[in-house]
């Protein structure tokens, strides 16, 4: 049977107005030293989050590999309609649909290698892009690497191997004079971002309240890392660090799970986290506009407001008419995966 920690629910949630927000105080210049590490770090417990509530789907998949196309038919539901639906909007928006540009982001390949893109008019579709390769690159590694009869532990050393792996490309062959566009932000070195999340559920660490603690030194780790990013230590360090502090705060929510299911109020709140935290992450920078331009002079707590209610039912409305009918239909294994969770990405 499948096992739903609600609590992850609220971080997804969390995590995606995280970023919405911050882009949105970023784009009203208010404070962006503070809140651009804000939306930088929210990303990154992204990946970390998908990492591990995939990882029981993905070895399933160690065990039974006839169930590769049913796992990338349920990511590619789950994750392409809604971005080609943000894409397509964002694109005629900024009189870009058709062009190269458009089309290198409906195949996730505009950041494969280097940022192909000389107008990236759709930013946030990096970390997508990271998402995507990542359900078809490790799961067939980890197929070819573990076999079928892979014991837990050979499971764990192929992640390791494959985090070392990226981690030395990276310091080996980033390019360090732009390390934000070219490194970060680019697929084949920040893969391993999402395997230490399929590493936590392996090495089946046990949650406790000390995770909160944790997480807020790691914090304060990433955010120096971020200020310092010039050096050739923040840039070796923050994509370790990073993961470090989305693992702390998997671990911190799901010592508190058992209070979202005791409290109503919070219970729904995280079913409504669930649903609508892929599109506002999608939407987010679209929902913005409308804001600057219908109440440009309103207070900043006003116009917040107005685009966090914008964003949200915005959101809500896309799940509720594409993405819950297409979830409906997805095709299902012919054995379930003991999933940890809904496995929506920033996904």
């Amino acid at each position: 049977m499948s096992q739903r920690i609600r609590a992850l629910d609220l971080l997804r949630g969390m995590a995606a107005y995280a970023v919405a927000i911050a882009h949105f105080l970023i784009s009203a210049s208010v404070h962006t030293s503070i809140f651009e590490p804000a939306a930088v770090i929210a990303v990154e417990v992204f990946f970390v989050l998908s990492g591990y509530v995939l990882a029981s789907q993905i070895i399933y998949l160690v065990e039974a590999p006839k169930s590769l196309p049913i796992f990338l038919a349920r990511r590619w539901l789950r994750t392409i309609p809604a971005f080609l639906l943000a894409l397509t909007l964002t694109a005629f928006a900024v009189r870009q649909f058709g062009k190269s540009e458009f089309w290198n982001y409906v195949f996730y390949i505009q950041n494969f290698f280097t940022q192909r893109n000389q107008v990236d008019f759709f930013s946030i579709a990096w970390s997508l892009s990271v998402e995507e390769w990542f359900y078809i690159i490790f799961p067939i590694l980890a197929i070819v690497a573990v076999g079928r009869n892979g014991s837990r532990s050979r499971i764990a050393i192929f992640a390791i191997v494959f985090i070392t792996a990226i981690t030395i490309a990276r310091a080996a062959f980033g390019d360090v004079d732009n390390w934000g566009a070219l490194v970060r932000r680019v697929v084949i070195f920040r893969l391993d971002s999402i395997a230490w999340g399929f590493l936590l559920y392996v090495a089946n660490i046990r949650a406790n309240r000390m995770m909160i603690v944790a997480a807020a030194f790691l914090y304060f780790f990433c955010s120096i890392t971020l200020s310092n990013v010039d050096t050739a230590w923040a840039r070796f360090a923050f994509p370790i660090l990073a993961p470090l502090f989305g693992c702390a705060v998997i671990l911190a929510f799901i010592s508190l799970d058992s209070l979202m299911t005791k409290a109503t109020l919070l219970t729904r709140l995280c079913s409504l986290s669930g649903k609508v935290s892929y599109s506002v992450y999608l939407f987010h920078l679209l929902a913005m506009q409308p804001i600057f331009i219908l109440i440009p002079h309103a207070p900043l707590f006003v116009q917040l407001s107005a685009f966090i209610t914008l964003i949200t039912v915005t959101a809500f409305v896309v799940y509720e008419l594409l993405e819950r009918p297409i979830l409906q239909r997805r095709p299902r294994y012919s054995e379930t995966p003991n999933v940890t969770s809904a496995s929506a990405p920033l996904a």
